[in-house]
């Protein structure tokens, strides 16, 4: 997902001009210029849609846990279905993925010596 949104950041402050001529130039043979028709791009398409829903996501996940400091509220039962609805459907494109932290058991501490 950083690597995404990298490449669309970059597009939004223009630093990456060949990205933002990806919207709207189309080629015919040695042409090449504006398209008068709307252009589809599945790759930037999914990268957006997966930015656009894992923030969505992440502001819910925010919300929950604001409003459980504050009142003591948990999400209701379909509010976290919801959210791990959103996930699944992100990570089943490929689109995000979740790493388990390191367990720190399994790891020896630094500067200690193992038998």
């Amino acid at each position: 997902m950083g690597r995404t949104y990298g490449d669309l950041s970059g597009g939004a402050h223009v630093s990456h001009a060949n990205l933002l001529k990806n919207f709207v130039i189309m080629a015919i043979g040695e042409h090449d210029g504006p398209s008068l028709l709307p252009i589809y791009h599945h790759e930037i398409t999914l990268n957006f849609y997966a930015l656009h829903v894992s923030y969505i996501l992440m502001m819910a996940q925010l919300a929950g846990e604001v409003e459980n400091s504050v009142t003591g509220d948990t999400l209701n039962p379909d509010e976290v279905k919801l959210l791990f609805v959103g996930r699944q459907i992100l990570m089943d494109l490929g689109l995000i993925r979740f790493e388990e932290p390191p367990n720190p058991q399994e790891a020896p501490a630094k500067g200690c010596a193992t038998d």
